[in-house]
């Protein structure tokens, strides 16, 4: 069976695609002047938000090839970014709303129809 894909999941996947490469070029390059802001941000932190981004970018590949494991791969990294605003003094209520209108705007997305089928009916389990 062919699936359809909504064009606003393609464009919304690739906008989390650009800004998660953005967030990775960014903390590698500019790793000096992220610790003169924000001090308590640790090399330990800089690795863990690396994996997060890779976690992130295997999880919309994922659900580029339509498997639902993607979904709940990208909700684990952005649990894991939600650890990394903590541990470097920076967790707000901004950061946890932002995270929430991310997750509901992916899931949201996932819901509209292309061919009277929804981007969420499409996604299948990963099979081994």
């Amino acid at each position: 069976m062919n699936k359809s894909r909504h064009i606003l999941l393609t464009l919304y996947l690739i906008l989390l695609i650009l800004t998660s490469l953005g967030t990775a070029i960014g903390s590698i390059f500019f790793y000096d002047e992220m610790i003169e802001l924000i001090p308590k941000f640790t090399t330990y932190l800089l690795y863990l938000q690396l994996f997060a981004t890779f976690i992130e970018i295997l999880s919309i590949y994922w659900v580029f090839r339509w498997y639902k494991i993607g979904f709940y791969g990208i909700m684990i990294s952005y649990v894991i970014d939600i650890y990394i605003s903590d541990k470097s003094g920076i967790l707000t209520l901004n950061n946890i709303l932002g995270i929430g209108i991310r997750f509901g705007l992916l899931y949201g997305i996932l819901q509209l129809k292309s061919k009277g089928i929804s981007g969420w009916k499409n996604l299948d389990e990963l099979k081994g």
